[in-house]
């Protein structure tokens, strides 16, 4: 049981983060999110998917250590950059 609330509590963080990650972006450009918008891991580019999931799963299996998983956010960073200027 235990295992299994640490695991929701490192997806809510996470995409907690990846939330913040892409609203800054679209902020950034102008652009407001859409009411309603989906939660933060679909919100993302599809073309990050690889990255998103990397970034989560480290969050996951390190107990929401963000300096453990700096490197996997910030690749997920680089790509929705890239993706946002396609």
């Amino acid at each position: 049981m235990m295992g299994t609330f640490g695991s929701s509590m490192a997806g809510s963080v996470a995409g907690s983060m990846l939330g913040n990650a892409i609203s800054g972006s679209l902020s950034g450009r102008g652009e407001a999110p859409a009411a309603g918008a989906p939660s933060a891991p679909m919100a993302a580019p599809q073309a990050c998917a690889f990255e998103t999931q990397q970034f989560l799963a480290c969050m996951a299996q390190t107990q929401d250590n963000m300096e453990m998983c700096q490197r996997m956010f910030d690749q997920f960073k680089m790509c929705q950059t890239s993706a946002m200027r396609q």
